[in-house]
């Protein structure tokens, strides 16, 4: 009989896990640095699998909504992980990626993709109106800022951080005294209600 060989769970990679799970600013750091690269392949491959095209804007915003999900409710999917089934961490990590990007592509088949796109945020807030942009161009950008002004004086000061200044993650972090996951949500959920808001009124 040939036993199954087990993943080695006493490695440094636990021990990071259960360093982000703390809120650890230097472990989500790490695990960013460790986990990116496998996350963004287990996207792409994902999204290919499912018919959509692995162009960057795809793979940026279903690797956003992987990162969502996994500092979502005190990192919950991660806290999921469990030693005693011999499973490595990597592939844990890999299967909330394939996990939410499957979410990812069920979500953008039914929505499928409101006029402004969360993608477009960014380049929206930096548009300065010139001869150079037609009239429907301005008129959606001038949505976009119509939206922002409905939303929170954080998320408007988060947006000016992010998009008008285009700063990193970790310095947002920084600047507005929370963890780099917990920018990295913001963000994602801010973009969803910035899209959600110019599609009611553009609708409207």
């Amino acid at each position: 009989m040939t036993t199954r060989p087990r993943h080695d769970t006493s490695t440094p990679d636990v021990q990071l896990l259960a360093g982000v799970c703390t809120g650890s600013h230097r472990a989500w750091s790490t695990f960013l640095s460790r986990f990116s690269g496998l996350i963004r392949s287990c996207v792409a491959r994902t999204l290919v699998r499912s018919s959509v095209p692995a162009e960057p804007h795809h793979v940026d915003d279903a690797f956003s909504d992987v990162l969502a999900s996994m500092v979502a409710n005190d990192y919950r999917r991660l806290r999921q992980y469990r030693r005693d089934r011999g499973c490595a961490p990597s592939s844990w990590v890999g299967v909330i990626a394939v996990s939410s990007t499957l979410d990812y592509v069920r979500k953008e088949r039914r929505h499928h993709r409101p006029s402004v796109e969360a993608s477009q945020v960014e380049h929206a807030l930096g548009v300065v109106d010139g001869p150079d942009h037609d009239y429907e161009e301005r008129e959606k950008w001038a949505l976009v800022e119509a939206a922002l002004r409905r939303c929170t004086p954080r998320d408007q000061e988060f947006a000016r951080l992010f998009f008008s200044e285009g700063l990193s993650f970790q310095t947002v972090a920084k600047r507005s005294g929370v963890s780099v996951a917990t920018a990295y949500s913001r963000r994602v959920k801010l973009e969803r209600r910035l899209v959600a808001l110019v599609g009611a009124m553009d609708a409207s």
